[in-house]
């Protein structure tokens, strides 16, 4: 199975600029379903959140796996195929753009792959970094604090073993691994505050291991970095964030009995100035004022289960709509734009379709050579005067891969001309041979249509002589035109 690249190509940079008004839709539901739930639990706003993140991720594989399975791209985005059609009307700004944006696709997936490379990098790296701090050069254990979290584990059923490690660079407890779980404790915490403000900070995070917030916030990260030109993702993460800190505030205050405490310790990481990488889950996340109030203060849950209702109803629609109008419909797309080209071969009156004008010429058969721009009608028997009727092979340009696609560095140098050529047909139609007898003064360009002529995609009617197919050879003038 090869790969198709320049389809691949193509395909990925439309899901890309797709992605722009597909994330701006999600966000839309997404902002009204959390202001509709702002007095819910946290658990449900950050439902809404997550659930939002996963079809902004959903949206454009879905929209490039369809994209992927066409064999030929929409006319309305592989903006030129021969040419672009003359029309008495200027082009609209959404065609201006559609233009614009299929110039420069290359270039938009060469630049989005260059910097999902850099932001994995990145990622990879903090990986290592936070890794670095298990091992016992960088991080030692300590028995008092072990046991500590050792009985704090047990009250958040939480089965594997969870490791401490005290450690000197970090400035709040975070905490790292899935597999095997580890809270890191910074040393100057260990002087620095009391032990039961320090012991509801360990709460904080091992209500995260117990939810598995490490493995999310690592999907999270992965979905940042493929779609990091949207801000509307990074808009939905930090709501993730906020709401996830929340939430495990909410589990180790009831955990403690003591919201109080918990609420002082977190005034106390107030004072200090964090930097620690988001691949990690530290006490120190999201509004901190924000959640010591919600910890000292908590608002009245005014929400019930018919709002309930009402918002995973608006968010099931959100998403059905968001999914089914990822895609625009790409036969829809072809019947439009095949209706308007023979709308308007039908008013120029003349050989002069989306793809390609071709100036028919009498085959090389008789030494008289038509000058009319037309094709004759198939004649099965002698003229009145006796002549012979020949009738040239005609090429279907209007079929369905048989038109060359303009060469995109073609398309970007602007380059225009008529490619002249000479096709051989075989009795039964077949392009036997392709000889170009006039440049169009662009290499590109003549070996674009000579190729695709002898593809095999192309189909002919074979010429005829007195209505008897013949091996003729027909003079074909191929126009490549930006209007």
């Amino acid at each position: 199975m090869t790969i198709d690249f320049p389809l691949l190509t193509n395909a990925i940079g439309w899901t890309l600029v797709h992605f722009l008004w597909q994330g701006a839709a999600i966000t839309l539901c997404t902002a009204f379903l959390l202001q509709l739930s702002r007095n819910a639990r946290a658990q449900t706003r950050y439902l809404i959140a997550c659930l939002s993140l996963a079809l902004c991720l959903f949206a454009p594989i879905w929209e490039l796996l369809q994209r992927l399975q066409t064999t030929k791209i929409s006319l309305d985005e592989q903006v030129v195929s021969g040419h672009l059609l003359e029309s008495k009307t200027a082009l609209s700004w959404i065609d201006a753009m559609q233009i614009w944006f299929q110039m420069h696709i290359d270039f938009i997936v060469i630049t989005w792959a260059t910097v999902v490379a850099i932001l994995g990098l990145r990622l990879l790296l903090g990986i290592f970094w936070l890794r670095s701090y298990t091992n016992g050069k960088r991080g030692v254990s300590n028995a008092y604090w072990q046991q500590k979290t050792d009985q704090l584990a047990e009250h958040f059923q939480i089965a594997k073993p969870v490791l401490v490690r005290i450690v000197n660079e970090l400035e709040s407890p975070i905490t790292i691994g899935w597999i095997r779980p580890m809270v890191l404790l910074p040393a100057s915490l260990l002087t620095g505050m009391t032990p039961s403000y320090l012991e509801a900070l360990i709460a904080h995070e091992l209500a995260h291991i117990s939810r598995f917030d490490y493995v999310v916030n690592f999907i999270q990260n992965l979905i940042e970095m493929v779609l990091f030109f949207h801000p509307a993702v990074w808009w939905i993460s930090k709501k993730i964030r906020i709401e996830r800190e929340n939430i495990a505030d909410d589990l180790a205050a009831s955990m403690l009995g003591e919201p109080r405490r918990l609420a002082l310790a977190l005034q106390e990481l107030e004072y200090i100035q964090f930097t620690t990488p988001q691949l990690a889950q530290a006490a120190h996340g999201g509004n901190l004022m924000l959640r010591i109030k919600r910890l000292v203060r908590p608002e009245a849950q005014s929400i019930n289960w018919k709002t309930a209702v009402t918002v995973v109803g608006i968010a099931t629609v959100c998403v059905g709509f968001a999914a089914n109008a990822a895609l625009p419909t790409i036969s829809q797309s072809k019947q439009v734009n095949t209706q308007n080209q023979i709308v308007a071969i039908e008013e120029r009156n003349e050989l002069d379709a989306e793809f390609a004008m071709a100036d028919l010429r009498e085959p090389s058969l008789h030494d008289q050579i038509s000058s009319s721009p037309a094709v004759p009608k198939v004649s099965k028997s002698k003229g009145s005067r006796g002549e012979d009727v020949i009738v040239p092979a005609r090429i279907n340009f209007m079929k369905k891969g048989c038109a060359p696609e303009y060469p995109r560095k073609a398309l970007r140098a602007e380059s225009q001309g008529v490619s002249s050529l000479e096709v051989h047909f075989s009795a039964i139609g077949r392009i036997d041979a392709v000889d170009i007898v006039k440049s169009s003064g662009h290499e590109l360009l003549d070996d674009a249509v000579k190729s695709q002529l002898l593809s095999g995609k192309c189909t002919a009617t074979p010429g005829t002589l007195n209505g008897k197919p013949q091996p003729t050879t027909t003079r074909v003038d191929y126009v490549w035109k930006l209007s």
